[in-house]
């Protein structure tokens, strides 16, 4: 049986639930890509491209023509690595506030 059986198989007594369990879902998702190979990889290279974008442009001399265009690449590179490791903690901590939010909800119902 697929996840996706799995998960049409469940049953819910509120849309509220049921879009906190899928939130819940999405938040675990990401943890456990991130624990994978692929995700150890990219998380990496996030972090190393921030560091060395933020590096790179404190070594810019902001007056150089030049250097202003290289300071907009590296605002990008600096700006898009963290957008990545932002999207994967916010997905996480929603997913964990679903989590607890369900639970609740299962509780107020019993």
């Amino acid at each position: 049986m697929s996840d996706k059986d799995s998960f049409e198989d469940l049953q819910f007594t509120s849309e509220s639930q049921r879009n906190y369990f899928i939130e819940a879902r999405l938040g675990q998702a990401v943890e456990d890509f991130l624990h994978s190979d692929v995700g150890k990889l990219l998380h990496h290279r996030a972090i190393k491209q921030y560091e060395d974008a933020k590096q790179g442009m404190c070594e810019l001399d902001i007056d150089s023509q030049v250097d202003q265009g290289v300071y907009k690449t590296l605002k990008f590179q600096l700006k898009l690595a963290d957008q990545f490791m932002s999207w994967c903690a916010e997905a996480i901590q929603n997913g964990q506030t679903s989590e607890q939010l369900v639970s609740e909800l299962q509780e107020n119902e019993a």
